[in-house]
Order: C-alpha cells, then sequence, then structure tokens
C-alpha cells in the first residue's frame, strides 16, 4: 500500500501552491508558463531531484547514503542517475528498505526538492493527501513553468 502524507497548515503555506479565497471557492492564482527545448527541462528538473535527493539522504549520514545507492543499485537495480526516470519504483524501494520510516525520508527529500523549485504550481486543494511521486510530479510542472 502507497504510503501518502497528510497535508496541514504548515506544508500548504510553505511547500506547496499559494491559493487564494474567490467566492467561497479554492482558485488557484494565475500562472505563466513559458516553453524550452524539453530535453534540457528534464534534465535541469532531473539534475535537481538528484541533488535533493543526495541532500535528504546525507541526513543519514554520508556512508549511509551511500549504503543506500549501493543497495538500490544492487537489489533494486536502480542507479543514482535513473531516478528522475524511475521516482515510483524508488519511494517503493525506499519503502521496503526503511518500512515506514521511508517517509521521513521523503519528507527531507521533498523539502529540499521545494527550495530548488520553489513554489508549487499543481496541487489538489479538494484532497487531503498527496504522495511522493505526485509531489516530484507536481515540483517538475512547476519548474516548467519557470
Amino acid at each position: 500500500m502507497k504510503k501518502t502524507f497528510k497535508t496541514n497548515w504548515t506544508i500548504n503555506e510553505m511547500c506547496l501552491h499559494s491559493l487564494v479565497e474567490n467566492e467561497g471557492k479554492n482558485v488557484r492564482r494565475e500562472t505563466t508558463f513559458t516553453f524550452e527545448d524539453a530535453s534540457e527541462r528534464i534534465s535541469s528538473f532531473g539534475q535537481l531531484l538528484v541533488q535533493a535527493v543526495d541532500e535528504g539522504l546525507s541526513a543519514l549520514g554520508e556512508s549511509s547514503r551511500q549504503a543506500v545507492y549501493g543497495c538500490l543499485e544492487s537489489a533494486f537495480r536502480i542507479r543514482r542517475d535513473d531516478i528522475p526516470q524511475k521516482i515510483a519504483e524508488f519511494s517503493d524501494a525506499l519503502e521496503k528498505l526503511f518500512g515506514d520510516s521511508a517517509r521521513l525520508l521523503e519528507i527531507q527529500i521533498m523539502k529540499k526538492l521545494y527550495r530548488k523549485v520553489g513554489d508549487i504550481v499543481e496541487y489538489y486543494p479538494e484532497r487531503e493527501d498527496i504522495t511522493f511521486t505526485e509531489y516530484v510530479a507536481a515540483a517538475e510542472l512547476s519548474s516548467r513553468s519557470k
């Protein structure tokens, strides 16, 4: 079963898209999208994501971070550079390695990613939870709009 993260005021206010009240309905503020070379965009977001994963796993310490990467590669066939293309598999692998504690690592990674990307454009206000993979997809969408 996929673990979800309960949103709360702090996450909504600090990490997710800002909403404004419009006649009692939550409405997203207007966002302007710009288009650029897709391969460059994917590469740059992928690099940001790998950096965020590195920084998030660093909470375990350097040797533990390296051990996690080694385990991901040997047991799950996920190389460090493949994480952006295999984010769901990466999340599943963390859950298998760390159990419920994987959520804490994913939260650390999300915080680091938020600092790199900034405001998250895509947010589902009607939902009270969001998965790690949904958060990463929303962050990627946000990086496209900047």
